[in-house]
C-alpha cells in the first residue's frame, strides 16, 4: 500500500515537473514571439531610416552640384569684372593723362 502510495505521489510530482516545465515553455515562447515582433518593428524601423537617409544624401550631393555651379559662375563673373576693372582703370588713366597734357599745352 505504501508503495502504491509513493508511486502515485511520484506520478503527481511528475505530472507536477511536467506542468511547470510546459508552463516555463509556454512564458519562453511568448518571450520569443515579442522578441521576434520587437526585431520586426525594428528592422522596419531601421529601412525606413535607411530609405531618408538615402533620400538626404541625394539631395546634399545635388546640392553640391548646385553649389559648385553657382561657384564656378560666381568666379567668372568676378574674373570678368576684374578684367572690366582694369579696363575702366586702363580708360580712366588715358583719360586724365589726355586731360593733363590739354592743361599742359594750354598752360604753354
Amino acid at each position: 500500500k505504501q508503495q502504491l502510495i509513493q508511486q502515485q505521489q511520484e506520478h503527481q510530482n511528475n505530472e507536477k515537473d511536467k506542468s511547470n516545465q510546459n508552463d516555463t515553455n509556454s512564458k519562453h515562447e511568448l518571450v520569443i514571439q515579442d522578441l521576434q515582433q520587437s526585431l520586426q518593428h525594428r528592422t522596419t524601423e531601421c529601412k525606413s531610416l535607411q530609405r531618408q537617409v538615402s533620400t538626404i544624401r541625394d539631395k546634399l550631393i545635388s546640392r553640391d552640384k548646385e553649389i559648385g555651379e553657382y561657384q564656378g559662375k560666381y568666379n567668372q563673373i568676378k574674373h570678368e569684372f576684374r578684367l572690366y576693372q582694369e579696363q575702366m582703370d586702363t580708360w580712366l588713366r588715358e583719360r586724365v593723362g589726355i586731360q593733363m597734357d590739354d592743361r599742359k599745352n594750354n598752360i604753354h
